[in-house]
């Protein structure tokens, strides 16, 4: 057999086979925003929720080319970031780890069906137990500053604020979650507060997208909001 040949074959050998599993620091800092990156430029329909044993997503990535010729560096982080951050834990999650979104809730602000946009979905939870949804921090942040803008009878205290964190795509504390603005990185609205659960997170976000880090809700206010408009 030739060296081509054989070359050939080692390639399409399980990726898990070519070496360790990396660890978490490193998929967290290297392969997810890589892997992330790659998938948004090169394959962003590439049907990856048909895909629930890890095998057969290798082969689709190194056999398949479903995403172009890929060196060993960037299969390695595309296989990750689809098979940790978008497929595993989106086949985790329980209704009590992300934000579920009745499939008729319009966001109060824009209108539009949050449904159709859940890893931008953030909701507030009013001391009723009334809940509105927004697709997208910004414009649930227009709301709690101005909820009679949108909402001419509001008169209620909101006990909660969710939001969800852009890599886990799960569900956060709003008041405690790191956020990133100006990056190169469109919600539905356009610019907007991208949330994460750690600054680490958020930082290595940065790397790749741009942008800057806001640390804490109680600073996200008028100022940003307008530069997020612009």
């Amino acid at each position: 057999m030739s060296l081509a040949i054989r070359l050939g074959l080692l390639s399409l050998l399980p990726l898990m086979l070519l070496g360790a599993t990396p660890s978490d620091e490193v998929k967290q800092k290297r392969l997810y925003p890589m892997g992330e990156k790659i998938f948004l430029q090169n394959c962003p329909e590439f049907p990856w929720q048909s895909h629930s044993d890890s095998k057969k997503l290798q082969e689709a990535i190194l056999k398949g080319g479903a995403c172009g010729k890929l060196g060993q560096r960037e299969s390695e982080a595309l296989f990750y970031y689809l098979w940790d951050v978008k497929i595993q834990k989106s086949a985790n999650f329980g209704t009590n780890e992300r934000i579920e979104v009745p499939h008729k809730a319009k966001c109060p602000v824009c209108g539009m069906f949050v449904a159709k946009y859940p890893r931008w979905a953030a909701k507030i939870t009013t001391e009723s137990g009334h809940a509105h949804y927004f697709d997208g921090v910004k414009d649930m942040v227009k709301f709690i500053l101005h909820p009679t803008h949108y909402i001419k009878d509001f008169n209620e205290t909101i006990l909660s604020i969710e939001v969800t964190d852009y890599y886990a795509q799960k569900k956060l504390d709003g008041k405690k979650a790191i956020y990133v603005i100006h990056s190169d990185v469109y919600g539905p609205m356009g610019n907007e507060l991208i949330p994460f659960e750690t600054k680490k997170s958020a930082q290595n976000f940065i790397k790749d997208h741009g942008g800057k880090i806001v640390e804490s809700f109680d600073r996200i206010n008028e100022e940003i909001l307008a530069t997020l408009d612009l």
